[in-house]
């Protein structure tokens, strides 16, 4: 089934400064759209708001052609929207299963954490990026101990996680090597295939021309043009 989310003259202020004052985007399933502009133009206050992080100030959200407010992650979560930020949210005094997991601990009849669920979870989500690492990842490696490109690594499969319908990935590309951003393109064309929307936000051109089936522009905090 066909869903969708269109963010309608999204307007967000703060204080005297307007990030935004007419900002539009629409994404369906099965399809890459690409947002597009330059640092300041607005393109991760509005994923902010897609998300949740940032609450609109005036204009709407809504998915398939329902008004719907989403005033936190959470809330964006639990309608099957998730966002991987250039800005790292995991902890790195967790390890790598633990923090893919937060909050969301397959449990036992007991009603404690079950470990061994946890690790092949897990393994099944480090299975997508095998072969692009330095070393193999593992569940229980500290997240303090890896580079960049592996924390980046763990951001995207904590959203792949949730099982979201769309993914916004903010610059999920900056810190990953080659070999690494072909595995991510290649995983992005299998979510579409299995009806996944995905919102593809970077200044890589020649990414952008290699993933995305549509684009949208902004410009200081207006979407100025889309094809």
């Amino acid at each position: 089934m066909t869903k969708s989310l269109s963010a309608r003259n999204i307007v967000k202020r703060y204080g005297g400064v307007v990030a935004l004052s007419d900002g539009n985007l629409d994404v369906q399933t099965g399809e890459v759209v690409a947002l597009i502009g330059a640092n300041g133009s607005g393109k991760s206050t509005l994923s902010k708001v897609i998300n949740g992080v940032v609450v609109l100030d005036g204009g709407q959200l809504l998915l398939d052609d329902r008004p719907v407010h989403l005033s936190s992650p959470q809330s964006a979560k639990k309608l099957g929207i998730a966002t991987v930020f250039q800005e790292l949210s995991l902890i790195p005094q967790m390890t790598v299963a633990e923090n893919i997991w937060l909050t969301r601990e397959p449990m036992t009849a007991f009603g404690t954490v079950s470990r061994k669920i946890v690790n092949e979870k897990t393994e099944e989500l480090l299975s997508f990026f095998r072969g692009t690492c330095k070393t193999e990842l593992h569940p229980d490696d500290p997240v303090a101990a890896l580079p960049p490109d592996e924390k980046q690594i763990i951001e995207i499969l904590k959203a792949i996680s949730f099982d979201p319908w769309m993914i916004i990935l903010d610059e999920a590309t900056a810190s990953l090597d080659s070999r690494q951003v072909q595995r991510l393109f290649e995983l992005i064309e299998d979510w579409k295939d299995t009806g996944k929307a995905v919102v593809f936000v970077s200044h890589r051109m020649d990414e952008i021309f290699r993933i995305a089936d549509r684009y949208s522009v902004l410009r200081n905090g207006k979407t100025v043009g889309s094809g």
